[in-house]
């Protein structure tokens, strides 16, 4: 699960997107592996 957060002064909870897509860049070390990077992309409903 994830959640988004806004902790800006005057940010409004609604106006962040409820979906996202979620991307894991793994890699292989020594026959095992590892996520080295996860990143969400914001998608508007």
């Amino acid at each position: 699960m994830k959640t988004i957060d806004d902790r800006r002064p005057g940010a409004a909870p609604s106006a962040l997107p409820l979906t996202g897509a979620l991307t894991y860049v793994c890699a292989r070390t020594d026959g095992a592996w590892t996520i080295v990077l996860a990143q969400t992309t914001p998608i508007a409903s």
